[in-house]
Order: C-alpha cells, then structure tokens, then sequence
C-alpha cells in the first residue's frame, strides 16, 4: 500500500509556505477525489494521506474527501462529502461540467473556497467517462492537480480500457 511519508507531506505543503510568503492565507486546502471510499486498498491508502496531514498540524491544511457514495461503516473516513456524479458510472458518461458543479460546490462549502490542490485517484480507470474529461478541464482551467494511479484499465480490466478508448478517442 502507499503510503505517505512526513517527507512527502511536507513537499506537497511546499505550496502553503510559498503562499504565505506572498501575503496569501496560511491554511493549503485539499481535495481529495475518488469514486468510492470501500473497505479495501484506495481508502487505506487516502486514510493513510489524512494521517500524515494531520501530523503537520491541524493548521497546515484543511482537507474535504469527495466521493461518489458514503463512506462503509467498517472503514469511516473523517471528512468526507459524498458527490453523486463521482460515482462508478457505465456508458453514457455523466456530464463532465456537471460533475466539475457538483464537485466545485461541495468543495466550496466544506473548505470556504475552492482547494488549492486536487488529489484525484485513479482518473484513468474507466470506472466513470466524466473523470478523465474533468481532469481535463480541471488542468486547462489551470487547477493544482495531484494525479494519483494505483489501477489501470489497461492491467485486467479489458471492458474499461475499451470503453475510455471509445469515449475519448486515441489522442
């Protein structure tokens, strides 16, 4: 499992200390994106992350978990917000601006404002078609994004890597 170092935290802070010098506000705000938060490896994985924020202090950062279904009982994640339109999805897509709104607004509401960085998992692996297309936008828009892969449509899952390809051409 991944797993994030004091080290690694203190890199992706590196935004926060740069702002402040700047005159900016002094709390990073994050949102971390994934379709679901179910007992298995991703939510080890992004409950792992909130740990070693939390070990930065309460006042590094502010972090929202946006997820497309709530979190299981037998592995509760702090903080998150459920997102209806990130949740797995089969063809057709979900609307990639309204999954931008969707997300936009409950980031808005449980940080204050839009988070300076977006950490989204899996983006890639064809479990939702507005994913890959909202990264997209969210990179041309100019957003912080921090892409995290730990599957692959490609690797097993011959159906989703069919289904990107259709959707999203092969640029």
């Amino acid at each position: 499992i991944l797993r994030f170092s004091t080290k690694s935290v203190r890199q992706c802070l590196t935004f926060r200390h740069t702002a402040k010098k700047r005159g900016a506000r002094d709390m990073l705000r994050v949102a971390v994106v994934h379709y679901h938060l179910r007992p298995g490896g991703v939510t080890q994985v992004i409950r792992h992350s909130l740990a070693a924020l939390r070990e930065e202090g309460e006042n590094a950062c502010r972090v929202v978990v946006l997820t497309g279904e709530p979190p299981s009982d037998a592995m509760p994640v702090p903080s998150a917000t459920v997102a209806p339109f990130l949740g797995y999805s089969s063809s057709p897509a979900p609307d990639a601006r309204a999954l931008a709104a969707e997300l936009d607004a409950a980031a808005r509401h449980a940080l204050g404002d839009l988070p300076d960085v977006w950490h989204v998992h899996n983006h890639a692996l064809g479990k939702n078609l507005a994913v890959p297309a909202l990264v997209e936008q969210f990179a041309r828009d100019g957003r912080r994004l921090l892409l995290q892969f730990h599957d692959f449509a490609e690797d097993g899952r011959p159906a989703n890597y069919r289904m990107l390809r259709a959707h999203l051409g092969q640029h």
